[in-house]
């Protein structure tokens, strides 16, 4: 009986001790917010009928965004950005909320997709109707762009925004679709990572 006893305590001893070293704490990022900013350069892609012919704009865009991962290739966001783009002929303002899809598959290279919508206002220093120089819309826009780590918290952005704006003056709609490529500046709030208990084979 001593014999099977102590055997029964040795079997005990070894699967308690196995179970303890495959309970390992370990970090995993779970949000991120980020503010980010930069330069603009801008295709209006509107005459309004004009004799002066398009010309680009150049300006600042702001923005920011909040993530969410869930240990997946692509984490999604929520953001909302401003475009202000000025020009000679015309000035195109765009405030726009929606969301963001981004791929974490590189390790210093993080490529993304955004489907954004909002309000947008558009001003000519040349009007062509008297009295016309102002009109807004609604503006949906689309865009690709590419995340690069510089250093701890910040990134690099290029950035190529498409929109549809429908503007007009009491009369038929006037569809365009302006074209914005962007450089700038990210910033990664720094959250505390999330501490989970994995098990894992030791």
């Amino acid at each position: 009986m001593r014999c099977v006893w102590s055997s029964f305590f040795l079997v005990m001893l070894f699967t308690t001790a196995g179970l303890c070293g495959q309970e390992v704490p370990t970090e995993s990022k779970g949000m991120d917010l980020a503010a980010f900013g930069g330069y603009l350069n801008a295709n209006p892609s509107y005459t309004g009928g004009s004799a002066y012919p398009d010309d680009r704009d150049s300006g600042v865009f702001l923005g920011a965004d909040l993530t969410r991962y869930f240990h997946w290739p692509v984490a999604p966001s929520l953001e909302v950005r401003a475009n202000l783009a000025d020009g000679p002929f015309v000035d195109e303002h765009s405030y726009l909320a929606g969301v963001r899809v981004q791929g974490d598959i590189f390790r210093r290279y993080h490529p993304y997709g955004d489907f954004l919508a909002g309000y947008g206002s558009t001003y000519y220093h040349h009007p062509v109707i008297p009295g016309y120089n102002h009109d807004n819309s609604v503006v949906s826009s689309y865009g690709v762009g590419l995340d690069i780590d510089l250093m701890r918290h910040f990134q690099a952005m290029v950035d190529f925004q498409g929109q549809r704006w429908n503007i007009g003056n009491g009369g038929p709609v006037d569809k365009f679709s302006p074209s914005i490529f962007s450089i700038g500046i990210r910033y990664v709030i720094p959250f505390k990572p999330q501490i989970s208990q994995q098990y894992v084979h030791q």
